[in-house]
Order: C-alpha cells, then structure tokens, then sequence
C-alpha cells in the first residue's frame, strides 16, 4: 500500500510539474489548468483501478497472479495496438513525436512479460521482491499507456 501511495505521489508531482500552466491568455490558462486537473484525475483513477486489481497476493496465490498480469498484459498490447492503429493515420509531425513514445510503451510491455514469466520461478523468500516489481511495472505500464493515449488524443484534436 506504500508504494501505491509512493507511486501515486511521485505521478501526481511529475503531471502537475509538467502541466502547461503558465499560458499567456487567461481563458487558455484557464483550459489548460482544467485540461492538467482532468489529466491528473484520469490518471489517479487509472492507477487506483490498476493497483485495486491487484490485490495482495500470497506465495500461495501466485499462479492467479500471474494469469492476472497475463491478462493486464494482453489487454495493454491491445491498447498499444489501437494507438498504433491511430498514429498511423495522424499527421507525419505526430506520427514522428508518437513513434518513440510507442517504442518506449512496446519495451515497458516486454520487460512486463518477462516478469511474468518469471514470477513462475519465484520462491517463497523472494515472493514479496517478486510481486512488488512486477505489480510496479504493471501500474506503470497502464499509467503511461493512459497518458500517451491522452497526448495523442490532444494531438489529434488540435
């Protein structure tokens, strides 16, 4: 629960940092301070939701884990597949800001499976380091793939 609180803390720093507040036109500051605050609730409610799906686990449990971050997994492919899809018919300067920002996505995905994976071979003594660095990375993958689906919902719009 710590480090859901850590994780939540250091997200809601990082987008409230990066938001663009500091506009020159005050209806524009006006949008962007709701349009940061309607971003920073999404993804409070994104890892709220990702975090109470995985609920504390035993040594016992593992298996269920595992097949939980399989199909979190699967369901974060399928997301990264509809942006692909969506990048691929914007505009070249957003399909050239998109393209890292799916690279980097696809790699997070990746090394989440391979935690997975070997979830499998965890031991009882390393049960607990096991389950934290994968649900971490679990959260983080579905906190970025929301964000970048926002940022190419912007893009798009605009």
């Amino acid at each position: 629960m710590k480090s859901n609180i850590l994780v939540l803390s250091i997200l809601s720093t990082a987008l409230v940092a990066a938001s663009p507040l500091q506009a020159q036109n005050t209806t524009r500051q006006c949008t962007n301070a709701q349009s940061a605050s309607q971003d920073l609730n999404d993804a409070r409610c994104k890892l709220h939701g990702a975090a109470r799906d995985l609920k504390d686990y035993t040594f016992e449990e593992k298996d269920a884990f595992s097949a939980k971050l399989k199909d979190g997994l699967s369901e974060s492919n399928k997301s990264l597949d509809r942006l692909d899809a969506k990048v691929a018919h914007a505009g070249a300067a957003t399909k050239e800001a998109a393209q890292p920002k799916l690279d980097a996505l696809r790699t997070k995905a990746d090394q989440l499976g391979k935690k997975v994976d070997a979830i499998q071979g965890a031991t009882a003594s390393t049960w607990e380091s096991v389950k934290k660095d994968s649900k971490n990375s679990y959260i983080d993958l579905k906190v970025q793939i929301h964000r970048e689906r926002q940022w190419l919902s912007n893009k798009l719009a605009s």
